[in-house]
């Protein structure tokens, strides 16, 4: 694509912006993939506005989202069910699919099935991609009030038919495998005839989605050049939309990811961020294994979207289990560091990793990505890539929930700053965190426990 169609967006209330003027504007087709709708708020009732009015004026309007989720009751006792029957259950241009993971046997099922938001446990549709005719807009952040004002996330709008048509085409394979909402509000069973909930396995639904998730990432699309063209023209940008769902054994971005880390050099510099930071064994290794600098980002306890959670909650905890699940993987890798490098007591600076905690009063961190720039070249030239989207580097984007992100390499001198703008700005409201220096809370036992029973489940 041209650099100039890749529109790296700063702000919550700049993606509201681009959100709705993207629907108001549609003139073809518009599809949502999120988790979930808030339902509360004027800015939130402005986007079931705008997609009822976009299906009234016949653009086809598609919307996903998580069943489990979409069935929560929210402030007002309806549910996101509800208010997607009311604004759009009339609209013939308009259809809405709600997905259900296929992790729904075993004993934990029998637990959580039917109890929300414990049964997201098992996975959900995690994937937030934005289409507008020939714009995609991909980020992490959800649709509710807090993503439009003070949660910061990232927001990168592509204008490419091509890119649109392959996002389209996941999201249209999903829909099949999802239930659909009826006009009164009723779910009917999938189109592809299978139901994760009635059959007495998994397989021949896993198997569909599967196969259809590898025929949208393998349909032609009309794109033309070959990628070792990118030095070519500097005008240009490569976009590749990866998807990851690992209940049905799609694994595409968890390939791309390892990949691309396996071709990094000593002296690169990536800079990896997550609002929930739990990196798996294959990033680590990777990263390690590379020799590059790497610095962290995550959000500090009072960051996290969880911090607030009732006194009581084991939802309180999540925060501080995440706080030390990094802390313990960074003194690992830098422990790893200095055994490779022969470093003996080197610093933890001397190791080339290290861990920063964004902190902004009245803002919660919601920001996930990788930015990478080669060896011995100059600072203030930029990213070369970056990869941007929902999955959050740990194992439930790996093998439970389904995750979209693009990777993008940037071949223009004017993305690449700004894509550096990008990240010193996600910086800016962080600070160093030594993890041989952190001051332990007094339910670090209880954190410590949690984090080694759930890390395989966050």
């Amino acid at each position: 694509v041209k650099a100039a169609d890749v529109e790296v967006l700063r702000s919550p209330t700049a993606f509201h912006d681009r959100l709705v003027r993207g629907i108001a504007g549609a003139k073809d087709h518009v599809a949502i993939s999120t988790l979930y709708f808030g339902t509360d708020t004027e800015r939130e009732h402005r986007v079931f506005q705008e997609l009822s009015n976009a299906a009234k004026r016949g653009v086809r309007v598609r919307v996903l989202c998580d069943a489990p989720r979409a069935g929560r009751r929210g402030q007002g006792k309806k549910t996101i069910v509800d208010h997607l029957a009311h604004y759009l259950g009339d609209c013939a241009a308009a259809s809405v699919s709600l997905y259900q993971t296929p992790r729904t046997k075993g004993l934990l099922k029998s637990l959580v099935m039917g109890r929300p938001p414990y049964s997201e446990i098992l996975g959900v549709c995690h994937m937030k991609a934005y289409v507008f005719d020939d714009e995609v807009l991909v980020s992490g952040a959800n649709l509710n009030e807090r993503y439009f004002t003070t949660r910061q996330d990232r927001y990168v709008s592509v204008r490419s038919p091509e890119l649109a048509e392959r996002t389209l085409a996941v999201i249209r394979a999903v829909g099949r495998h999802s239930f659909q909402l009826s006009g009164s509000g009723a779910l009917r069973e999938p189109p592809c005839g299978l139901s994760p909930l009635r059959l007495a396995t998994a397989a021949p639904f896993s198997q569909s989605l599967h196969d259809g998730l590898k025929e949208a990432a393998l349909s032609e699309t009309g794109g033309s050049g070959e990628p070792n063209s990118l030095g070519d023209d500097e005008g240009m940008a490569w976009v590749f939309p990866l998807v990851q769902n690992g209940s049905v054994n799609w694994r595409q971005d968890e390939q791309a990811v390892s990949a691309f880390l396996g071709e990094l050099a000593k002296g690169d510099a990536v800079q990896l961020s997550s609002g929930y930071l739990n990196l798996t064994s294959k990033i680590e290794q990777g990263l390690l294994a590379s020799g590059a600098t790497v610095d962290f980002l995550m959000p500090a306890p009072s960051a996290n979207g969880f911090f607030s959670s009732p006194k009581g909650s084991p939802k309180q905890y999540i925060p501080f289990v995440y706080q030390h699940l990094a802390i313990e993987a960074v003194k690992r890798m830098q422990q790893q560091r200095r055994r490779m490098g022969d470093m003996g007591s080197a610093s933890e600076d001397a190791t080339g990793i290290r861990l920063h905690e964004y902190e902004r009063p009245g803002w919660q961190f919601h920001a996930k990505g990788i930015w990478y720039s080669p060896a011995k070249e100059p600072e203030l030239e930029g990213p070369l890539a970056t990869f941007v989207g929902s999955p959050n580097y740990g194992y439930r984007s790996q093998d439970k929930d389904l995750e979209l992100e693009l990777c993008i390499l940037a071949g223009c001198g004017d993305l690449r700053r700004r894509l550096r703008d990008e990240v010193d700005d996600l910086f800016r409201f962080s600070s160093r965190t030594e993890p041989s220096q952190q001051k332990r809370p007094k339910s670090e036992p209880l954190i410590s426990l949690s984090s080694k029973l759930c890390r395989k489940w966050l």
